[in-house]
């Protein structure tokens, strides 16, 4: 594999600093887990073509045990940095029982130094916090990952999709509000319970919009608050989404930032 780290790469307009495994967005510089920009650079050494998930597996985590939502969630984690979605993977693509693959379209080279580039600031990460926990829950046994992440990457997600608003409640001096991705069609009963409202105060939340999405591995529950970073929770296929919505919010709950 030839090595990229002497390279200045424009991936959908966002320039990447591989030494320092970020990515440059709006000026600012964005450090992805070493795992996720692994998996980056494998795909950039194989533009246009698809590469598998063993093989990502065994260069990006040699050694180490993971589970299969690690790849799942670094997937998920690339697309935010830069600026694609599972939807309409324009950047990032999933190819059927092939893997995944990043467009020539989308990327650019250049042999200018990304340092000269990009004024010094106070690197930023673009994932807080990350953790994929494998948890045999009791009624579902599902996999799920989460991640914090600052709120003005989410809103620009969210911003590309269209939602429908399915739930509105205001109890106990907090408003809530639940947003469900147009095109995810479901007949179940999407709401918060009264508990969950009594935590909502006690964390002093007024206002809380909670986005629904799906992909083809999972549903994610983006929780958004004018006083807290956005908060993402992903919840592995085939859980129903009014499940995942209880488990997702339970996680946000007892979040300790």
């Amino acid at each position: 594999m030839n090595n990229i780290s002497d390279k200045a790469i424009l991936v959908n307009g966002r320039q990447l600093l591989p030494s320092e495994s970020a990515v440059v967005i709006d000026g600012k510089k964005y450090k992805l887990g070493i795992g996720d920009f692994t998996v980056l650079e494998i795909l950039l050494n194989s533009v246009d073509t698809p590469v598998d998930r063993e093989t990502l597996f065994k260069v990006a985590w040699a050694g180490k045990v993971v589970s299969e939502a690690s790849l799942t969630q670094s997937i998920f984690n690339l697309r935010v940095a830069l600026g694609d979605d599972g939807k309409k993977q324009k950047v990032l693509k999933t190819i059927a029982k092939k893997g995944y693959m990043i467009t020539s379209e989308s990327i650019s080279f250049s042999d200018i130094s990304p340092k000269t580039d990009v004024p010094h600031q106070n690197t930023k990460p673009l994932i807080y916090n990350f953790i994929v926990a494998l948890s045999l829950l009791f009624c579902i046994g599902a996999t799920i990952g989460w991640l914090i992440v600052p709120s003005e990457m989410f809103d620009k997600a969210i911003k590309r999709e269209t939602f429908i608003e399915i739930y509105k409640s205001k109890k106990n001096e907090v408003t809530a509000t639940i947003h469900l991705q147009e095109d995810l069609v479901t007949s179940e009963k999407l709401q918060l319970k009264q508990d969950m409202f009594t935590a909502l105060t006690n964390k002093n939340i007024g206002q809380l919009d909670i986005f629904i999405l799906s992909s083809e591995d999972y549903h994610s529950y983006v929780f958004v608050s004018s006083n807290t970073n956005a908060f993402c929770v992903n919840i592995i296929r085939p859980t129903s989404i009014e499940k995942g919505l209880l488990i997702s919010m339970e996680r946000y709950i007892f979040n300790e930032k």
